[in-house]
């Protein structure tokens, strides 16, 4: 997740945490690269949040300097969108909208329990 260092009012509520984007990666360290050259404004693709970010001017409201990253480590690629799957699903049903940069979501691996 990347998140902002303050509140952010939603849709409905705020969000304490102030999660702007929530996704997965094979490799953290070059994801978080791309975002950040995407948000920055050095490349145009490689980032969907970052292009967003920077499309949008969220720098004059995010500092890119003041964001943070937390993450979780899982033990295979399916339990990494299905845990991702669930915290945007999470974040939906309490704010009625996906975090600010998650451009689509990853639906198809949430599954209906019977």
């Amino acid at each position: 997740m990347i998140a902002a260092r303050r509140k952010l009012h939603r849709a409905v509520g705020v969000g304490d945490e102030g999660i702007l984007d929530i996704g997965t990666s094979k490799r953290l360290a070059a994801r978080l690269r791309e975002f950040w050259q995407c948000a920055n404004g050095k490349r145009r693709a490689g980032h969907m949040a970052g292009w967003l970010f920077a499309e949008y001017g969220m720098d004059a409201h995010f500092p890119l300097t003041s964001l943070f990253v937390c993450w979780r480590e899982a033990p295979s690629e399916e339990e990494a969108a299905l845990e991702e799957a669930r915290k945007i699903d999470a974040y939906t049903r309490q704010h009625m909208e996906s975090p600010p940069l998650n451009f689509s979501a990853s639906w198809r691996h949430l599954r209906t329990e019977a």
